[in-house]
């Protein structure tokens, strides 16, 4: 059987309107993966985004070291939580600056990867103060931020669960019109954009 072909991987950069560096990443589809920031940091670092840069390599793992070196070099803004979510099980991820964002990175990275699935209880503020190091209202102040961003709810005396993806709200990105007709193209049913078009066909 032929071996597969390398895959072509983009390098990508995320710019501010003064040019500072927001984010470094790599996907073989870039498009796809901004749509992905789009609907997970809407509420947070996305709004900022002015320029993009796009760099191919041949493979995915040159790609994956220019990342690194990177991000390790360029200092971007907002690349902590994804350094974090690398980070093996039981290693501690903490920021002396801003502490709750290695809860937040860690559950993020189990929500997104699917470890969290959705409708899932959240470790205890207890586990997660042993898991991190950190205190209870560090904790809170984590989920709070992922409950800012959509990817968990809370119960009152209950707790805080993954949301399911069709229940997350959706934020459209200011400024970037293909990113956010196609978060709504990916959560309208068919029906739903069948009225939407009719509803802006219909002169006010």
């Amino acid at each position: 059987m032929p071996a597969e072909p390398p895959e072509r991987t983009a390098l990508y950069r995320l710019y501010d309107a003064d040019g500072h560096l927001l984010y470094v990443g790599i996907s073989s589809n870039p498009k796809r993966r901004w749509w992905a920031h789009a609907a997970q940091h809407a509420a947070t670092w996305w709004p900022q985004v002015a320029t993009r840069t796009v760099e191919w390599l041949d493979t995915r793992e040159l790609a994956a070291a220019a990342e690194r070196h990177a991000i390790k070099v360029e200092s971007p803004a907002h690349n902590f939580a994804h350094a974090r979510a690398q980070l093996p099980d039981g290693e501690p991820a903490s920021d002396p600056r801003r502490p709750y964002l290695a809860v937040a990175n860690r559950l993020r990275a189990a929500i997104l990867s699917g470890e969290l699935s959705p409708g899932r209880a959240l470790p205890s503020e207890n586990e997660l103060c042993a898991l991190v190091g950190t205190t209870r209202a560090t904790v809170r102040k984590g989920i709070a931020l992922l409950r800012a961003e959509g990817l968990v709810a809370t119960q009152q005396g209950k707790g805080a669960f993954v949301r399911d993806p069709a229940d997350r709200p959706v934020s459209v990105p200011a400024g970037h019109p293909e990113e956010a007709a196609e978060l709504l193209r990916q959560r309208l049913t068919s029906e739903d954009l069948a009225r939407l078009i009719q509803h802006l066909a219909v002169p006010s």
